[in-house]
Formats: structure tokens, C-alpha cells, sequence
């Protein structure tokens, strides 16, 4: 218990002090503010910017494998020749032949920066029309909220028929319930498509389709692709197990598809769909490292400001400290009030710290519209920090005030 009112009385003891080197304990809290600040914003910012990634990236599986021609969308190099494109038919057969437990789709970008038309209304040219088949909803998480999928018929015919996204539907037929747009027609690219089904609104990002219309993908085939035309396929697996067997498989079915020898080289790529989301999760671990990096820097400069405020502390109290040892108070009795003040300062810039960094997070949330999460381990982490900086600092300027002579302190003015 007395130990207990010996801090607290210390604490009083430094706050006292503060308010009277005020200008100066409020720059070393505002320097130590922003070394927290810049911990925990970033933190508070990655980590709900990394939620909205996951759950971004989660529609497209984690157990799914694509198969195109090349391994990099944005792929550059001109020291190899170019794989070939994968064809219709080399998709089909792929899909025919594959004999892994799973489901397979086949896509194709169809014309895009286009504008659809119905009713004397048009959409802006942006949107585009995307070939696909009965199994592209299911491995792309995409849901009717009205109508139907397409029929093996259709899909084998390649009819004029499509399943509209909500944007689509919501900017041409304006004011009409859904269901009465079943049946009615869009134009685009002079063809007009009777609609069948209408999309569920999806999510911004990667896999929204709400700007698309989906149709057969033997429709896209038929009429708007060419020799260079790129299909694209995604195999889903039931497990994250079951991924290296199908890729395997995948990978020999593919090579017979392209009649390749044992001795050549794959001419197409076969990417995991959960290498996206351990790349992204890479990436924002660089961020917090950088973060932690930022954070430790601007903390060090503030541990260097207030070791300084401790020592003009010292010189400005050597009087006070004399008298404090004249009447009975021991080295230790010294050491601790230095050590209290400086963990009192590191207490207080921690705290404007923690609320401007969540402060911070909040606003990337806003703006980013993902969902605000408190990162609490990094809260604990970053007070930590903060009384371990007011306890390094404090310990060269405690040591100096307890090993003042008392007669020598008890002379100064």
C-alpha cells in the first residue's frame, strides 16, 4: 500500500512538473503521438483494408485453379515467343476430357466499352457482354435474383438470349419491376438479346458483373470472336486439398489438348486462385513492416526529445533535488520520480497517438468503404512501445539526479 501512494504521489509530483515545462512536454507528446499515430493508423488502415480484400477475394475461391495462356494478365517480356491463345475448341475439349471430381467453366470477353439499348433508353459505353456456361455462377459466386440459368439447349445453340446485371437492368428499365423485364430485350452491338435471368447485385471490384450481360458462351464464339480471341477456364475443387492432384491432372489434360511432346515446355499457365490472397496477404505484411519501421524512427526522435526535457528537467530542479535528499529520500526515491515523469509523458503521447492513428483507420475505412476494425494487439503493442521509450529515456537524467552531491544541490539558486 505504501508503495502503491509513493507512485501515485510521484505521478502527481510529475504532472506537476509537466504543467510546468509545458511548451516542451507538449511537443515531446505531439513527436510521440506521431510515432504511434503512424503504427497504429497504418495498422487500423491495413487491417480493414485487408478484410475488405478477403472478402473481395473470397467469391473467387480458394479452391479454384485457372488455366490461361500465359501466367501474368500484364505479362511484357519480349525475350519468348508468346504462348498461344486458348481456343474454343481446346476449352471444350479440356472440359470433355478432364475427369478430376469438380466443376469446370469456360469464359470469354466478348465486345466491351459498349452501350446496350431498350426502350429508347442506352447505358454509357462501358459495359461489356462476357461468354459464359452453366458452371460460371457457381465458381464465380455470382446469384440470380430473378429468372433462370441458361439451358444445355442455349448454351449449345448460342441463341440471342442473356442474363442481365442489376446496373444494367436498374439504368434501362428504370421504374419497372424486375420481373416484368423478363422477357424484354436488349440491343447490343445491333443483335438483340431476349433476357432470361437477372443478376443479384454483386460487389465492386474483381468478379462484379452488375455492368455486364452474360450470354451463351457458343454466342460470343459465334459471332465476335476471332483467331486471337483468349478463352479463359477455372476448375473448382471441393477442398484446398484436393488442389495439387487437380492442378496435376489439369496440367496433363491440358498438355495432351495441345499435342505437346514430353520434351516441351507448358505453352499455357496454371495458376492456384489462392496465391492472389497469399500475395495480397505478402504485401500488406510489407506495409506493416514499413508502418512498424516509420513508427519506431519517429518514436526514437521523441525518446531523444524527452531524454532532453529530463535532463533541462534536472538542471532546472537541482535545488529541489537537494532538499529532497537532505530530508531522508533515497537514491532509488530519485531514480523513480525521473523514471514515473518520463513514462507520465510516454503515457500521454501514447494516447493522442492511439486516437489519431484510429482516427486515421476510420477515415481510409470511410473513404475506402471497407468496414473500421480496432487493431487492439497493435493498440497494446504501441503503448508498450510508449512506456518503454519513456523508461529508456528516463534512465540516463534519473541516474544523474540521484548521484547529485545534496550540500553542492542545496547551493544553487
Amino acid at each position: 500500500m505504501n508503495s502503491y501512494r509513493k507512485v501515485l504521489e510521484y505521478i502527481k509530483l510529475a504532472l506537476r512538473n509537466i504543467r510546468g515545462n509545458l511548451l516542451r512536454t507538449i511537443l515531446t507528446c505531439l513527436i510521440i503521438g506521431f510515432g504511434i499515430m503512424a503504427l497504429v493508423g497504418i495498422q487500423t488502415a491495413i487491417k480493414s483494408l485487408g478484410n475488405q480484400a478477403t472478402a473481395l477475394f473470397s467469391p473467387l475461391g480458394a479452391n479454384q485453379i485457372n488455366i490461361t495462356n500465359r501466367q501474368n494478365e500484364f505479362e511484357t517480356d519480349d525475350t519468348r515467343k508468346p504462348n498461344p491463345v486458348i481456343s474454343y475448341e481446346e476449352a471444350t475439349e479440356f472440359k470433355q476430357r478432364l475427369s478430376f471430381p469438380g466443376k469446370v467453366a469456360i469464359t470469354v470477353t466478348g465486345p466491351s466499352f459498349i452501350e446496350f439499348r431498350a426502350g429508347g433508353e442506352k447505358t454509357n459505353p462501358t459495359y461489356a457482354m462476357v461468354g459464359v456456361d452453366r458452371d460460371y455462377f457457381e465458381l464465380n459466386n455470382q446469384e440470380l435474383s430473378y429468372g433462370r440459368n441458361f439451358t444445355q439447349n442455349e448454351l449449345f445453340s448460342g441463341v440471342n438470349v442473356c442474363i442481365a446485371g442489376s446496373d444494367t437492368v436498374a439504368e434501362l428499365f428504370e421504374g419497372q419491376d424486375k420481373e416484368e423485364v423478363l422477357g424484354q430485350s436488349i440491343i447490343a452491338m445491333n443483335q438483340r438479346y431476349r433476357i432470361i435471368g437477372i443478376l443479384k447485385k454483386s460487389g465492386e471490384g474483381f468478379g462484379n458483373s452488375s455492368q455486364n450481360i452474360l450470354v451463351p458462351i457458343s454466342n460470343i464464339h459465334r459471332l465476335y470472336t476471332t483467331k486471337y480471341t483468349n478463352y479463359n477456364i477455372k476448375l473448382g475443387v471441393a477442398t484446398n486439398d484436393a488442389i495439387t492432384p487437380a492442378m496435376a491432372e489439369a496440367r496433363g489434360v491440358m498438355r495432351a489438348v495441345r499435342d505437346l511432346r514430353t520434351i516441351d515446355e507448358d505453352n499455357f499457365a496454371i495458376k492456384d486462385q489462392g496465391a492472389a490472397t497469399d500475395g495480397l496477404k505478402d504485401l500488406l505484411n510489407q506495409v506493416t513492416m514499413g508502418g512498424l519501421v516509420i513508427g519506431i524512427v519517429t518514436l526514437t526522435g521523441a525518446a531523444i526529445g524527452l531524454m532532453n526535457i529530463l535532463l533541462v528537467s534536472v538542471s532546472e530542479r537541482i535545488r529541489e533535488i537537494g532538499i529532497s535528499k537532505a530530508i531522508g529520500a533515497s537514491v532509488g526515491n530519485i531514480r523513480l520520480q525521473y523514471f514515473v515523469e518520463g513514462m507520465v509523458i510516454s503515457f500521454i503521447g501514447g494516447i493522442i497517438g492511439i486516437i489519431l492513428g484510429l482516427l486515421v483507420g476510420l477515415l481510409v475505412a470511410k473513404l475506402t468503404n471497407s468496414v473500421f476494425q480496432v487493431p487492439w494487439d497493435w493498440v497494446g503493442i504501441g503503448m508498450t512501445i510508449c512506456l518503454f521509450v519513456g523508461l529508456i529515456s528516463s534512465i540516463y537524467p534519473a541516474i544523474k539526479a540521484s548521484r547529485l552531491n545534496p550540500i553542492e544541490a542545496l547551493r544553487q539558486n
